[in-house]
């Protein structure tokens, strides 16, 4: 019975982190798009906002204000700063770069989370799981082949940035998920980034079109529904289990980018992205095998 419902809650927990990114990169699409007419703060903010609607709408209609409610405050507003550097620095790079080499970039981050997974979490990670990710490490080198990947410096120390910053706040996240809510992890960060933009975005605001407010307010369903299935996945399953599935983004992105921009993938794109795939259904299986 304890293996079966281990082997269970580690699936779950994939199923749910796959929805979540899947939904992502769609959102990521849009801000993409919509960051050629406004700028990154403007978009950010609205981002925020209109993800927080639904979210608050959930939250009213289960407990009231309960969900608002945290026993670590001090955790909170450190895992706040990490999701604010992260989500401002890759929208950032979004706006400037393709939605391939942004997400290659952001492929490192498994690396680190597995580390601060097993050096701060305690988390047991066996050596074929660090093969098996570093598997999937080399497959983006393949996929985008070293020197080949235009994007600017600036754009790059950016993403490092926000890789780093995006690792500790996917950590943090898995210590809260023991005592708080997936609905209360996800209301902060809203309502943080909120708060923290609000300032500027009156000195820079363009107004927007009715078309635009429509498709916002739809991005905002979309991302909110992924942040809460990425959080809610932490419950079934370990940091260092779900990281390698990140890279299950590298398809989405690639049909993005065929279907609204036109690129098609070479060679070297389809043979990175199946080592990424093997490297992702290795360190799976070996987790349920393990468990």
């Amino acid at each position: 019975m304890l293996q079966q419902r281990i082997s269970k809650g580690t699936l779950l927990g994939a199923v749910w982190t796959l929805v979540g990114l899947m939904l992502y990169v769609f959102s990521d699409a849009f801000v993409k798009h919509i960051t050629q007419q406004y700028s990154v703060c403007q978009v950010t903010f609205l981002r925020a906002f209109v993800r927080l609607i639904p979210l608050l709408i959930v939250s009213l209609a289960r407990h009231g204000l309960v969900d608002l409610k945290t026993r670590h405050p001090k955790r909170h507003l450190a895992r706040l700063c990490m999701n604010f550097i992260s989500t401002y620095t890759v929208i950032y790079a979004m706006s400037r770069e393709a939605l391939v080499p942004v997400y290659v970039i952001y492929y490192t981050m498994p690396l680190v989370i597995v580390f601060l997974g097993k050096f701060f979490l305690k988390e047991r990670v066996s050596g074929r799981q660090w093969a098996a990710v570093f598997a999937g490490f080399c497959g983006v080198i393949v996929a985008i082949r070293p020197g080949a990947m235009t994007i600017s410096s600036t754009s790059l120390v950016v993403m490092i940035i926000g890789v780093v910053s995006a690792a500790i706040n996917k950590t943090l996240i898995r210590q809260l998920t023991k005592t708080e809510s997936s609905l209360t992890i996800t209301l902060y960060p809203n309502i943080s980034m909120i708060a923290l933009l609000a300032p500027f975005v009156v000195f820079s605001w363009q107004p927007l079109t009715w078309p635009h407010w429509a498709a916002f307010l739809i991005m905002g369903c979309v991302v909110a529904l992924a942040q809460y299935a990425v959080t809610h996945a932490l419950r079934f399953a370990p940091v260092s289990a779900l990281a390698p599935l990140d890279y299950s983004t590298f398809i989405w992105g690639l049909c993005c980018d065929m279907t609204l921009w036109g690129t098609v993938p070479q060679t070297c794109v389809i043979v990175g992205t199946i080592i990424i795939v093997w490297s992702n259904m290795f360190i799976f299986l070996s987790k349920r095998t393990k468990a």
